[in-house]
């Protein structure tokens, strides 16, 4: 399947629609790296809030060098937003999710040996008074996030190889 011409039309709920992410996820060699999600309080200290969860990845056969913004850029965009709404609760709860693309951006990670990758960071907060301190809400809604992106084969940290 060529995914810079014919991206999968399912998200998931299937068989055929979670073949397609995994596919995805090996094309696009999806990494995922979570860090704490800071803001500042009345008092003027930095407290954390939530979780920023980054899932990055990689053009797929790149015609060229991959450059900010290039036509390949939007496709490995697409892809990780795929996988980062299949992975989201379906469910009301008190935590909010929000994702974040750079658009026409690409980063090189240390972490990734140097890869061109465009990245999509999903936010984990509350969905009601922002500001207030992570909590059993957000950090099971996390673990829940990010199992579901590993059983689509998203690697955590680097990808292997």
């Amino acid at each position: 399947m060529d995914t810079a011409t014919s991206p999968p039309e399912k998200i998931s709920g299937t068989a055929d629609g979670d073949k397609l992410l995994k596919e995805l996820v090996v094309h696009h060699q999806v990494c995922l790296e979570v860090r704490p999600k800071y803001d500042i309080d009345q008092a003027g200290r930095r407290e954390q809030v939530g979780y920023e969860i980054e899932l990055s990845g990689i053009h797929y056969h790149p015609q060229r060098t991959p450059i900010p913004g290039c036509p390949e850029c939007a496709v490995v965009q697409n892809a990780l937003r795929r996988l980062a709404l299949s992975a989201l609760p379906t469910e009301r709860r008190d935590s909010a999710y929000r994702l974040r693309v750079q658009d026409g951006s690409i980063g090189y990670s240390s972490l990734h040996r140097g890869r061109a990758e465009v990245s999509l960071i999903i936010d984990v907060v509350h969905r009601k008074d922002f500001h207030r301190p992570v909590d059993a809400c957000e950090d099971f809604c996390l673990r829940e996030i990010q199992d579901r992106l590993m059983k689509l084969g998203v690697q955590r940290g680097k990808w292997p190889g």
